[in-house]
């Protein structure tokens, strides 16, 4: 195997692992010639004499090849080294969608619109070049914190309309995504990948895929014969519309299913402008008025949308799972009126209250629940000033005998126009404290200067200039001047020992700040895995660097390890300060139990997070940032 540091084709370094499957391993890497990060997927040398994993190694390549879009991860380059296979694909620097649906446990309604018309858009793309991806899963979308989303892995795509296809009675894909067509090893088409895709929804919505079971073979029993449950049932929040699209994408028959990326997308932007669209209370869509026909030569069949064709039948199998939620609810109600579940409650939906309205609410039903201290604040145009616009856990989640912690955020209100300051000659501190107050996003830009020229740690430029009306996809640049004589370069830590990083950091004129330690897979214990400042990048002398220093690789004890938690600088949120002391409480039979109580920069959490350790029979997750709780996390055992 290709080893850290081997340049390939005299251009491609790889500089550290970040993925690997059955098939191949992938890199971050450098193309040296034209100085931007790539990521090379290189073929693991086991299966380099086998020509069935050649073939389909070299059909995504070409595959891919053929796509330009903006969702679909592009490919710059193939090749071979040292008999390996290789290919050279955009980086995309985020996280997979499992690992997004996992952190946020669920995704809200709107979120699941945008990014799925994200995902549908690519695989209309891959649908026009006859390219069926067969494998749509979130282990395969990539969400950047840009809120960019990219598909990824086209490994066992499959050309639906070239001569030499042939079928194999073979199931290909992730089974708990798989379509029903494709679990019998039958022929696939654009229908399959939508099927996959409304599972995919399904997690979005409830935390989790709909189907599960001890073995594959049990979970594509149940894509085959168990008919799909109702996502609003672990998800009350999600919008109608949705659900409806979600039971009309995942119908056995293909034939009754979305027939079309174009279609589904279409209902989307419906359901979007419309939340209520598609629920049993109203038809989804109307078809508009026919117009007049042209003449029979000219005439050409419109395909019909998947309302007309299957709305009756989406609507019945919608209002039979809603009368069966009913009955249950009706039941249950009953019941808890002669025998109650000590201790056990749901989180309201608080959106659209005042926080006094909230507090009434709980204090009435006697719920346990409090509310996290300083509530966060953002513009809204849809609620007032004051009104809850969002509420972390989400309304639904069960509250157990332990008090849950519900985080959240309040409406300022619509942001007035208002014009961008001016900034010129201002300090670095006040101009950041105001763009901070404002709710302004803004970045930093370094103009090194002069030291005589007196402006050092002021504002020397911005973008856009002072008396600019200000929108929301606005954001100010402000050039920081830096005299010359006070900054070097930061050398490059990067596997190096902590005594070899603090000698380096010394001989260049800085100091080694905090040692952080991350598991890593790629680099041997003791050694530096990320810096706060990148090599080659200037800063002050005599500042501080914070180094991180491989544990190794993460080695579960079954034993003692109830599951991990995965710290990043998303845990900073709308904090703009570099470092913060976090402190992570885990509640097991009911005790707190602290498992980290340290400070971290926020620059060595984005380049290494932290597996944290929770251990068995832990029931929730805490995290505070500097005393204050942004997170808490229902765990499920």
């Amino acid at each position: 195997m290709l080893q850290i540091g081997t340049i390939l084709a005299n251009r491609y370094q790889l500089l550290e692992q970040v993925g690997s499957g059955g098939v191949a391993v992938v890199f971050r890497g450098m193309d040296t010639k034209l100085h931007r990060e790539v990521a090379v997927k290189v073929m693991r040398e086991d299966f380099i004499n086998d020509p069935v994993q050649v073939e389909k190694f070299r059909q995504e390549a070409h595959a891919i090849a053929m796509l330009s879009h903006p969702n679909i991860a592009g490919i710059y380059d193939i090749g071979t080294e040292q008999g390996m296979e290789y290919m050279v694909k955009e980086y995309v620097d985020g996280m997979t969608l499992k690992e997004y649906i996992r952190r946020r446990h669920r995704m809200t309604s709107d979120e699941i619109v945008k990014v799925t018309i994200k995902i549908a858009e690519a695989l209309q793309c891959a649908h026009a070049s006859s390219i069926i991806h067969r494998d749509i899963k979130p282990q395969n979308v990539l969400v950047t914190p840009k809120g960019e989303v990219k598909v990824t892995d086209f490994g066992i795509a499959k050309f639906v309309k070239a001569a030499t296809v042939t079928e194999h009675k073979e199931a290909m894909g992730s089974v708990h995504y798989l379509s029903p067509e494709q679990a019998r090893g039958m022929r696939v088409d654009e229908r399959s990948d939508l099927y996959s895709l409304g599972i995919t929804m399904y997690e979005m919505a409830t935390g989790r895929p709909p189907f599960d079971g001890d073995t594959p073979v049990a979970v594509a029993m149940q894509q085959l014969n168990t008919p799909m449950p109702s996502p609003r049932e672990l998800a009350p929040d999600l919008w109608p519309g949705l659900e409806t699209i979600i039971l009309g994408l995942t119908r056995k028959n293909p034939a009754e299913r979305y027939q079309s990326a174009a279609e589904l997308i279409a209902d989307l932007k419906r359901v979007y402008q419309d939340p209520r669209h598609g629920s049993v209370a109203e038809r989804p869509h109307t078809p508009q008025a026919a117009a007049p026909a042209p003449a029979r030569k000219a005439e050409a069949k419109q395909p019909k949308s998947f309302w007309q064709k299957h709305g009756t039948a989406v609507l019945a199998s919608v209002l039979g799972v809603l009368i069966v939620i009913l009955t249950v609810v009706v039941i249950a109600g009953l019941v808890s009126a002669g025998h109650s579940e000590p201790g056990v409650n749901y989180v309201p939906n608080f959106k659209g209250k005042t926080l006094q309205e909230a507090q009434r609410e709980v204090t009435e039903n006697g719920l346990n629940i409090v509310f996290a201290d300083s509530p966060q604040e953002a513009f809204s145009e849809v609620y007032t000033a004051g009104q809850i616009l969002s509420q972390e856990p989400m309304a639904g989640a069960k509250v157990e005998e332990d008090t849950v912690v519900v985080t959240l955020t309040l409406s300022k209100g619509k942001r007035e126009m208002t014009k961008v300051p001016d900034y010129l000659d201002n300090s670095y501190e006040n101009a950041i404290q105001d763009l901070v107050d404002r709710g302004f996003r803004y970045r930093i830009e370094i103009v090194e200067v002069e030291a005589e020229k007196g402006k050092n740690n002021v504002v020397v430029d911005q973008s856009p200039k002072a008396g600019t009306e200000y929108t929301e996809d606005m954001t100010i640049v402000l050039s920081l001047a830096l005299a010359k004589e006070e900054l070097a370069e930061v050398p490059d830590l990067y596997n190096k020992t902590h005594e070899e990083a603090k000698a380096l950091l010394e001989k260049a004129g800085f100091k080694l700040g905090a040692v952080t330690e991350s598991t890593s897979s790629t680099v041997e214990e003791g050694r530096v895995i990320a810096q706060s400042v990148d090599k080659g990048q200037k800063l002050v002398l005599g500042s501080s660097v914070v180094i991180t220093v491989s544990t190794g690789a993460y080695k579960e004890d079954s034993e003692e390890a109830g599951g991990v938690f995965l710290l990043s600088d998303a845990v900073f949120g709308t904090d703009t300060s570099s470092s913060a002391r976090i402190k992570i409480v885990a509640r097991v039979d009911g005790d707190n139990v602290t498992l980290v109580d340290q400070e971290y920069n926020r620059t060595v959490l984005a380049a290494a997070p932290v597996w944290v350790k929770y251990p068995q029979g832990a029931s929730q997750l805490r995290v505070l940032v500097d005393g204050r709780e942004v997170l808490s996390l229902s765990l499920e055992n």
